[in-house]
């Protein structure tokens, strides 16, 4: 194999290691995609779940004084 031969192979490897690289990079780019999704599902969820909590002590407080209204 002479010099311009190894040099082609050369090449040829490193544009297969490039095509590889861009679709790992693209695959983590799909990941990070994905995460940011269930992280935003995840904070709605918890701003119901922290509404509803922030709602229990105001419904008994309601409740309270409409019992006592009654009475």
């Amino acid at each position: 194999m002479n010099n311009e031969e190894a040099i082609l192979a050369r090449l040829v490897d490193l544009k297969e290691r490039v095509g590889r690289l861009d679709q790992r990079q693209a695959d983590t780019q799909n990941v990070v995609g994905d995460i940011r999704v269930a992280v935003a599902g995840l904070k709605v969820k918890a701003g119901v779940w922290g509404a509803i909590a922030g709602l229990i002590p105001s419904a008994i407080v309601a409740i309270y004084f409409i019992v006592k209204a009654v009475k």
